[in-house]
């Protein structure tokens, strides 16, 4: 609670860390001590989005930045809109226009699945 200040999102995605840590071999727990060692301080909940979205295939990053930039909620026609604009440095530049709709749909789909965004109405979205 000390970390999480009561917000469930965070202690989700904390739990889902230290899981992931625990796959890994690095993270053990000593009973006699209560102590979790090979864990060399608790990641914030921005860590925690940080490790999720560097994870996420470079376009749905891509995507997910733009659709920040629209702000904390977007829909799906605004965003495919951005999707036809430059961005220095991004993928989905260089990808024929035709092919940007469906990186738009399988990033958002990855993000919806992974609690990144929720939907909200019929073409809408928030972070």
């Amino acid at each position: 609670h000390k970390h999480t200040d009561g917000n469930t999102f965070f202690a989700v995605r904390l739990l889902d860390y230290l899981l992931s840590v625990r796959q890994e071999n690095t993270l053990w727990f000593d009973p006699s001590s209560q102590l979790i060692s090979e864990l060399e301080k608790i990641p914030t909940l921005e860590d925690l989005l940080a490790i999720e979205i560097n994870a996420l295939p470079l376009l749905s990053r891509d995507v997910l930045i733009r659709a920040a930039c629209i702000g904390y909620y977007f829909d799906g026609f605004t965003l495919e809109q951005t999707l036809l604009l430059p961005c220095i440095g991004d993928e989905i530049s260089r990808l024929p226009s035709f092919q940007r709709r469906s990186c738009m749909s399988g990033a958002v789909a990855i993000a919806e699945g992974m609690g990144l965004v929720e939907q909200v109405g019929d073409f809408g979205y928030r972070f």
